[in-house]
């Protein structure tokens, strides 16, 4: 169970970021205007990146399991080699972008 004073300081932590980044207080209608104009769009940014990031990484299980995973004759897991290879190939320092993770994980059926 999560206790009440986590709740409070996880609260506590984002009004302090809200604040910071958006002190629409003791501003003119405008400005408060423009303000909230700004947090709604970074809020509405930041959902869709999480969103993509939760797809990709989806993506990258499917053409993983699709590549690496097989049944041996008895039922057996087994793992090809390359799995470096794959990780360096979808989440390494240079990886593929997301339009061609879609089209290998369509090619493979993924």
């Amino acid at each position: 169970m999560v206790s009440q004073r986590t709740i409070n300081k996880w609260q506590r932590d984002i009004e302090h970021i809200d604040r910071t980044l958006f002190p629409i207080e003791d501003r003119d209608d405008l400005a408060r205007l423009y303000l909230l104009q700004i947090k709604r769009d970074h809020l509405v940014r930041s959902l869709v990146i999480e969103i993509h990031l939760a797809i990709e990484s989806l993506l990258d299980t499917g053409i993983r399991s699709a590549l690496l995973e097989g049944r041996s004759a008895h039922g057996k897991l087994v793992r090809a080699a390359g799995s470096k290879a794959l990780f360096s190939l979808l989440e390494g320092n240079r990886p593929i972008g997301f339009p061609h993770k879609l089209l290998l994980a369509r090619a493979l059926g993924s």
